[in-house]
């Protein structure tokens, strides 16, 4: 089974992105099935994991300082 490097990339990085945004505390772990079938898979993934998570608490932080900030706001 050939699987698309950018595909296990990008899964990554949206599995990654959800993770961090919903503030897990680590990246997901790529599919056991998938990278015994294709060996670059699980480092793919994982690459694409680290950024997504990374964005994902980016993400997260920043929405938290914003709905901060609107309290603030209204209470003035």
């Amino acid at each position: 089974m050939t699987i698309n490097h950018g595909d296990a990339f990008r899964q990554g990085r949206e599995d990654g992105f959800a993770a961090g945004l919903a503030g897990e505390a680590k990246a997901p772990e790529s599919d056991p099935v998938l990278a015994a079938l294709d060996p670059e898979y699980e480092g793919l993934y994982q690459q694409g994991a680290a950024l997504g998570f990374a964005r994902g608490k980016e993400r997260r932080e920043m929405v938290r300082r914003q709905a901060e900030q609107q309290i603030e706001d209204r209470e003035k």
